[in-house]
């Protein structure tokens, strides 16, 4: 009847949708399969699809379901609710029978509409992979992550990415892993590879902050040591002498014995003006320098902060002493170490010391010497035998001076 065209359309389709009904009913898959798919021929309307739809649930009939769903996605507003559901669902059925680029397609014009559904995206990414397609990988997890809501989901997304191997990574890089870091507080790889690139790039003040972050996360000793060291010198070209000191104090907690650390630290203490905690790293540095004329200049400077900046005369003094022992014909240390023996009260050990200089030197320096050792122990020391071995050297050079001759003689009377 119905192939005789005596029917009208409006019964004819009603008629084709009875049969089709009555033949799933009868589990005669087949027969109406065939019916139906006339039927969409016919007449592809959204109520059409939607019934049919529901029989192809009720039978399995994954043939009929798709065919339903191919009219769905062509008739259905795109961007609608329903269409992306009929897209990610004809992806599924695409899938299951080995249809990847097909089931591909669906998926990413769903997801491009913006829909976010994570089981869905990774089932897209996942089938991108077994194709081989790295770089529509790696670009399909940018912009998903772009696109996403959910922090933890963007940062699941960029952690996958930031995983891929052999694929370039491309000008965006920068925006991706900023996102990332933004996205995950506790993340140590996207905030470390940013420092490496913002340094690149010659930006020290973004990667100075990135670093400051990186210090309040849990790091493996290594990482903790390697990225207090990067802040340490960025901070320092930065003028951060205060975040320098920090970063390079802690360093050399961990490794208290290398001293190309202490010695950046001893810099940026000065730097800040805390002259003791310098001065005594400056001291810890010239013990262990590579040779003996840098060990003789980093204690110099040790003694001249103590003298000059902390005022702890004795301390200084002392050092002095150790510079004259290393330099005894020095004349600048001898008088450097001269002024705080003075200073300090020492009288016997700045006589005994001018004497010994003054027998290394000649003409007026030596006299100008032996006259005030004299003096010294002479008047401060009370050491009139001291002083008289001094006189007597001086009349050695004037033994007619009768001012000489007259010292000596109370000097004897002494």
């Amino acid at each position: 009847e119905l192939e005789r065209h005596e029917v009208e359309v409006g019964d004819r389709d009603a008629r084709l949708l009875r049969l089709a009904e009555r033949a799933y009913e009868g589990r005669d898959a087949v027969a109406g399969r065939g019916y139906a798919q006339r039927l969409l021929a016919r007449s592809p309307d959204l109520e059409t699809a939607q019934r049919l739809l529901l029989y192809s649930e009720f039978s399995g009939d994954s043939e009929l379901e798709l065919g339903a769903l191919d009219v769905l996605a062509e008739l259905l507003p795109k961007g609608e609710g329903r269409w992306v559901e009929a897209l990610l669902r004809r992806g599924g059925l695409r899938a299951g029978s080995d249809d990847l680029a097909a089931a591909s397609a669906d998926y990413r014009l769903a997801l491009e509409s913006g829909h976010q559904d994570a089981e869905a995206e990774d089932r897209y990414l996942g089938w991108l992979e077994a194709q081989g397609e790295q770089d529509e990988v790696a670009r399909s997890l940018c912009w998903l992550a772009a696109r996403s809501e959910s922090a933890p989901r963007r940062a699941a997304l960029l952690s996958r990415w930031w995983s891929l191997e052999g694929i370039d990574r491309g000008e965006a890089a920068h925006e991706h892993l900023e996102r990332w870091a933004s996205s995950d507080g506790s993340a140590v790889e996207p905030r470390w590879e940013l420092v490496q690139r913002l340094l690149s790039a010659d930006q020290r003040r973004g990667a100075l902050d990135r670093l400051v972050e990186l210090t309040a996360l849990e790091l493996p000793a290594v990482r903790q040591q390697e990225v207090d060291l990067l802040l340490g010198s960025t901070a320092w070209e930065e003028g951060e002498a205060a975040l320098a000191c920090e970063a390079w104090g802690r360093c050399l907690e961990r490794a208290p014995d290398d001293l190309a650390i202490e010695a950046h630290l001893a810099e940026a203490l000065e730097a800040t003006e805390r002259y003791q905690e310098a001065a005594r790293a400056w001291e810890r540095c010239s013990q262990g320098a590579a040779d003996a004329e840098q060990g003789f200049e980093l204690l110099l400077h040790a003694a001249e902060l103590w003298r000059d900046r902390v005022e702890d005369l004795p301390h200084a003094l002392e050092l002095f002493r150790r510079l004259q022992q290393e330099r005894p014909a020095d004349r600048a240390i001898m008088s450097a170490a001269a002024e705080l023996m003075e200073e300090c009260g020492e009288h016997q050990e700045l006589a005994t010391t001018l004497f010994a200089a003054a027998r290394r030197a000649d003409g007026i320096e030596r006299r100008e010497l032996l006259r005030r050792a004299a003096e010294i122990w002479d008047e401060e020391a009370q050491l009139p035998k001291a002083a008289l071995d001094a006189v007597d050297l001086l009349l050695e050079d004037r033994p007619e001076d009768p001012e000489l001759r007259a010292w000596r003689a109370r000097l004897l009377r002494q």
